[in-house]
């Protein structure tokens, strides 16, 4: 027999320790609404999170939704890839940063052990330069710069100045609205 099956008059008795109660979220709804359905599923059906943990979940993604009004731009890595001492990636063009007046730009190196006497990072629009100093150690390397004009961003180079090529590959270079 097919169809549309008859219903269900007399509903059955769940299970005992079937319960419905009404409950504080371990996570904030606003930190559940930026994960996908899974994984706020996941956080939820766990129960046994702990104060510790569920502090730092929330903290963690308190973070990542303050960064939701930024614009990044992911920029060509592979021109620092093999970048020799003493020379420029060619010019990197972010034609259009939105309202923003300033920007941070961050670059990641993959592990190098830099060899000049006062290794440096140098940003260079044409106008302007600002080098960032690195350490020596053989070690992947961050190097941030801050609160620079918008307008740096339009047109501008990175200069190897550590004595060493950069790693081969893993170099990354991001541009963020501020």
């Amino acid at each position: 027999m097919t169809g549309t099956p008859a219903p269900i008059t007399t509903p059955i008795t769940p299970p005992d320790g079937s319960v419905g109660s009404d409950v504080d979220l371990a996570i904030d709804s606003q930190n559940l609404a930026i994960l996908s359905n899974s994984a706020a599923s996941s956080l939820l059906a766990t129960t046994n999170l702990g104060a510790s943990v569920t502090s730092r979940v929330n903290n963690t993604l308190d973070l990542i939704r303050s960064f939701e009004s930024f614009e990044a731009f992911l920029l060509d890595g592979t021109q620092l890839d093999s970048l020799s001492s003493g020379n420029a990636t060619t010019n990197y063009t972010i034609a259009n940063t939105g309202s923003s007046d300033y920007v941070r730009i961050i670059v990641i190196l993959n592990s190098f052990t830099p060899s000049a006497p006062s290794p440096a990072i140098v940003f260079n629009d044409g106008t302007n330069s600002y080098s960032v100093s690195i350490s020596t150690t053989t070690s992947n390397k961050r190097v941030e710069l801050n609160n620079i004009p918008a307008s740096f961003v339009s047109s501008f180079q990175v200069e190897n100045q550590t004595g060493t090529s950069f790693a081969s590959y893993g170099n990354s270079i991001l541009v963020v609205n501020l």
